[in-house]
């Protein structure tokens, strides 16, 4: 009997992003990136069309170097908890709203402010953010 291994989205999402990485990282696509913007860029459309065609933003975000692993990984936390059911999409959209304001408004409003956002801590629905 053949065991079917199944990959939760955020996980699948997650090894993409990885393997994108490792790809762009090679001479080929490296020299490319550097010699031949558009050439490279239609080279990773064509290795990563169905990431491309489902997740546009991020694919743009990793080919262009802009992707950020301090929001990455707790985006695809927060995806992989709402897979299973343990946080809403409310609730998360909450969660990262509020990482994004720690990140980038609080430092230039409230020098003196903690940020909120604990991405170890367990989202409690009571919670309301302070902003």
């Amino acid at each position: 009997m053949e065991t079917i291994n199944v990959v939760s989205v955020s996980e699948a999402v997650k090894r993409t992003v990885d393997h994108m990485r490792r790809a762009m990282r090679t001479d080929l696509l490296r020299n490319m990136m550097r010699n031949n913007p558009a050439k490279f860029k239609e080279e990773m459309e064509k290795r990563y069309s169905a990431f491309k065609a489902n997740y546009p933003t991020l694919f743009s975000m990793v080919i262009e170097d802009r992707c950020d692993d301090r929001f990455l990984v707790p985006m695809l936390n927060m995806l992989k908890k709402m897979e299973k059911n343990e946080i809403t999409d409310a609730k998360s959209n909450e969660l990262i709203g509020q990482l994004l304001y720690d990140e980038y408004v609080l430092p230039l409003v409230d020098k003196e402010k903690e940020p909120v956002y604990n991405p170890k801590a367990t989202p409690n629905p009571e919670h309301r953010s302070n902003r």
